[in-house]
């Protein structure tokens, strides 16, 4: 199983019931409220976190015309482009998992 950080988990979170582009997650996971709970991500930081979520098959990515992406692309800018959403992989994951745990 994926060992996920913080952000991971927010990212899963963000996903867990709807479609979500970047921006979306972005907006969704803009903070980390509570004491201790670490600074902001910022965007590069969650792009990077959804790319590699997606390469580990715990996040679906697909196009606005319904074209799914494969995990291994080598091509990287569908993470500006496509909608993402939890896998079983990344349900399984994200609930065995609690935030405050959770690396930052």
């Amino acid at each position: 199983m994926s060992v996920l950080i913080k952000t991971d988990w927010e990212i899963l979170n963000a996903t867990a019931d709807d479609w979500e582009n970047l921006e979306q997650i972005y907006r969704l996971i803009g903070h980390f409220d509570g004491p201790g709970s670490g600074r902001k991500p910022n965007l590069q930081e969650i792009a990077d976190a959804v790319r590699s979520l997606v390469e580990q098959d715990l996040l679906a990515a697909r196009l606005e015309d319904g074209t799914m992406i494969a995990s291994r692309t080598p091509e990287v800018s569908y993470v500006w482009r496509a909608w993402f959403h939890m896998t079983p992989a990344g349900r399984n994951a994200w609930s065995a998992a609690t935030p405050e745990a959770l690396a930052t």
